[in-house]
């Protein structure tokens, strides 16, 4: 690659301290090849904090930046201008890190956040600047080449990572990276896989991003997406041509402002013919001046025979009192449309003459400016739009010529009676007086005898109001004025119907592990990630069934579903926020009254049924029904609600059973949308016989204190999984692991090939996502990359 030293070109393009024009026109039409790579650091920044424990903690942010240019550069000047030409291939990649990391002799990890982005775009732009006859000309034309593919991707990735350094290190050990898999928020990612064609080119989208944007899920959710340009046919030209006329003399009486004084668009109502006559007088003397006009042409080329076609004409007279401006705007034609697209505009603007003197402002009839605006668009049916408006004098002319007229005529005094001015003043006083914290006042000159009352009512509580009031004299603002309300407040209401139903009614609670009946039984029984009947109205017209499961096999959040008449209503809490779907559309915040559902603070949800409510905080739902609803006609896992203990465990089959697991399974929804638990639901301590909740209250620490037994399965074979800073391998066959909850006892080294594919890969990012769903996956067809000694565990124990 050639370099270039400033000191060089200098000697050889300047000549006795002149430019030699010659040789720089010589350099300038000559084709130069490109090649440009540079490496920099937007920024760097680093604290290292002393700890307790000895080890250094550092925390540091960078943004490491690559820039790369390859291509041709042409220049040609021509007699009134010169064209540019780009043939180049533009890339960037940028990476931000932010990294905490503990340094120690024997080895180093941390965590870090990264966000990356690339971008590759080939591309040919030719621009060119030529001063025509009567215009200058400014064309600039962007190829996209064909069989060419131009790439967008964004990347972010939470990464913990340890480097452990050989004992006789020779050269850098790459750190083992493990991509940090937050359940909670990938959850909350949407797959995208889409495909478009637009003027001929195949646009491709895919990867996986947030539906729910907030910054602590953007940085500890991994998302990946790309965006791919591909040009399969001839190269794809869009075409930039931006045309600027000369100025030039014409004649102003072509303007015409007889419409402008419309009874409909007249503003002030009784305006006199005096004022109507020195307008149009002014608008004559302008149109005998001498006028100037002036245009810009924009056209706008794309394949497939598309076009935007825009031009702007002014004409003004020489003190620019008087402008019209017409836009004109045509495009082709758009599907489901046949025919071009118009629009046509104009614009007329007045303004007054400028007064010299303060008399000369007092006498002078109209002292607005006009502004008349008309506009028709549309393809076979034509829109059309007319507006006329007035600018009015500033604050300071009103006040001059409000001086002027005391002078000259006075101020005439207001024709109400004093009797009927004085008791509403003595109201007016007492209403400031009252509300004097909240309340602003400042003086005014309004119009005479006019008073103005306004109030705005605070939409959501509706129990304030802002209250305006505005006198020839002053104008007042109360704000936050209470509205006196006869009615209990809401969270009053709520306060007393909690306490009926918890004294008088029935109250069924459950979580992941755990059930407590509307009889007063509680038991053990666990949740899966199927749906489970957990109370339902079980007469011959049933109102309302509540089900729930887990969001996934490893956590503790509950999804819950209630079937409520005809809609069906599921609730989930991500990331402190609920998410609310009605019959398969999510809701939000502020449209849940319509629906009879309410959010209390932060953490909790209330679903009203016909009878009674579900509260909802994402671990527990808790059913509340009146003592004497359904009695005796509910089914699922609160029970019967028939004030009896001993007949709790009725199956959906509607016989008694003793069997907790057996009364757990009769409600269990397995469909294809679940996978069953069979271990989890078949192990036999995940249940416990009926007890009260006196009787459970005595009871401490039951699952401590159970011994586990279970000696088998207590390994598993995955796909071992190495991931680092561009790359991901994957072990070609299975690698025992202990389960979890279990630790390697002994162990032995086994030899496992590996096969490496990069990190943005398409293939690498589907098995990183295959690998959380299953232990196995299938690499037979991907070649060795690698051999390394793993240590495999040959016996595992419980810690």
């Amino acid at each position: 690659m050639p370099s270039f030293h400033p000191e060089r070109i200098l000697q050889k393009y300047v000549r006795n301290g002149e430019f030699d024009i010659k040789s720089v026109l010589s350099f300038l039409n000559t084709d130069s090849e490109v090649e440009l790579h540079r490496a920099l650091f937007f920024y760097e920044s680093v604290r290292r904090i002393p700890t307790t424990i000895g080890v250094p903690l550092t925390i540091s942010g960078k943004m490491p930046t690559i820039l790369s240019v390859q291509g041709k550069v042409s220049v040609e000047l021509q007699k009134l201008g010169a064209r540019l030409t780009l043939d180049i291939v533009p890339s960037v990649a940028s990476t931000h890190i932010t990294e905490m990391r503990f340094w120690s002799p024997m080895f180093e990890h941390g965590v870090k956040s990264i966000q990356s982005a690339r971008i590759h775009t080939p591309l040919r732009l030719e621009s060119s600047v030529e001063l025509k006859k009567n215009a200058l000309e400014i064309t600039h034309k962007f190829v996209v080449p064909e069989n060419k593919k131009t790439t967008v991707s964004i990347s972010t990735r939470p990464v913990a990572f340890l480097r452990i350094p050989k004992e006789q290190e020779t050269e850098y050990t790459e750190a083992e990276e493990k991509t940090i898999s937050h359940s909670q928020y990938q959850w909350n990612t949407e797959e995208i896989d889409r495909q478009y064609e637009i003027v001929g080119l195949k646009i491709k989208a895919q990867g996986n991003m947030l539906s729910q944007w907030s910054l602590p899920k953007a940085l500890m959710t991994e998302q990946y997406f790309e965006y791919t340009l591909e040009n399969k046919n001839r190269p794809a030209e869009f075409v930039a041509r931006l045309t600027v006329g000369n100025l030039e003399k014409t004649s102003l009486s072509e303007i015409k402002f007889d419409k402008i004084f419309e009874k409909e668009f007249d503003l002030q109502n009784k305006e006199s013919e005096t004022r109507r006559e020195y307008f149009h007088k002014m608008i004559r003397e302008i149109q005998s001046e001498q006028g100037f006009k002036n245009s810009v042409y924009l056209r706008l080329d794309a394949p497939q025979q598309m076009f935007w076609n825009s031009e702007i004409r002014t004409t003004c007279d020489q003190s620019v009192r008087m402008c019209q401006i017409q836009f004109d705007s045509r495009r082709s034609p758009v599907n489901p449309q046949d025919k071009e697209w118009l629009l046509r505009s104009e614009l007329l603007v007045a303004r007054p003459q400028m007064p010299s003197s303060l008399r000369q402002l007092r006498e002078q009839p109209h002292r607005e400016v006009q502004l008349a605006f008309n506009a028709k668009w549309g393809t076979t049916k034509k829109s059309e739009i007319t507006i006329n408006a007035q600018l009015e004098q500033s604050k300071e002319q009103k006040k001059y010529v409000r001086n002027m007229e005391r002078q000259f005529n006075g101020i005439p005094d207001t024709n109400s009676p004093k009797k009927m001015r004085t008791p509403f003043s003595r109201l007016f006083d007492l209403i400031k007086a009252y509300n004097y914290w909240t309340v602003s006042e400042k003086r005014l000159e309004n119009e005479e005898r006019r008073a103005v009352l306004q109030l705005t009512v605070e939409p959501l509580s509706r129990q304030y109001l802002n209250m305006t009031i505005q006198t020839p004299e002053q104008q007042v603002e109360l704000k936050n004025v209470r509205i006196p309300r006869v009615v209990l407040p809401t969270i009053a209401r709520r306060a007393m119907y909690q306490q009926v139903w918890e004294k008088t009614g029935a109250s069924c609670k459950v979580d992941q592990s755990e059930v407590s009946t509307f009889d007063n039984v509680v038991f053990r029984a666990p949740l899966t990630t199927c749906f489970s009947l957990i109370a339902k109205d079980c007469s011959e017209e049933p109102t309302f069934a509540v089900l729930s499961k887990k969001i996934n096999k490893n956590s503790d959040e509950l999804i819950v579903k209630v079937i409520r008449r005809e809609e069906e209503i599921v609730v989930k809490k991500t990331d402190d926020e609920f998410l609310v779907k009605v019959n398969g559309k999510t809701v939000p915040s502020a449209q849940l009254e319509e629906y009879e559902i309410e959010i209390l603070g932060d953490n909790l949800i209330v679903i009203r049924l016909p009878q009674g409510e579900i509260r909802f905080d994402g671990y527990t739902i808790k059913t509340n029904l009146p003592s004497v609803a359904s009695k005796n006609q509910l089914c699922g896992l609160c029970g019967n609600n028939d004030g009896e203990k001993d007949n709790e465990f009725m199956t959906a089959d509607n016989y008694e059973t003793e069997d907790v697991e057996e009364f757990h399974r009769s409600y269990l929804l397995k469909n294809e949308e679940c996978e069953v638990e069979n271990d989890r639901i078949s192990e036999k301590k995940n249940y416990r016989n009926k007890w009260t909740r006196e009787e459970k209250r005595e009871e401490s620490q039951y699952e401590s204190n159970e011994d586990d037994e279970e000696t088998e399965n207590k390994s598993v074979e995955k796909t071992l999984i190495k991931e680092f800073s561009h790359r991901v391998c994957f072990s070609l066959e299975p690698v025992t692991e202990c389960r979890r909850g279990y630790e390697s006892e002994k162990t032995s080294t086994k030899k496992i090939r590996f096969t490496c594919m990069p990190r943005h890969s398409t293939n690498a990012r589907r098995f990183l996502k295959e690998a959380r769903e299953q232990n196995v996956l299938d690499l037979a067809d991907f070649s060795v990359s690698y051999v390394e000694a793993v240590k495999v565990p040959t016996a595992c124990v419980a810690f």
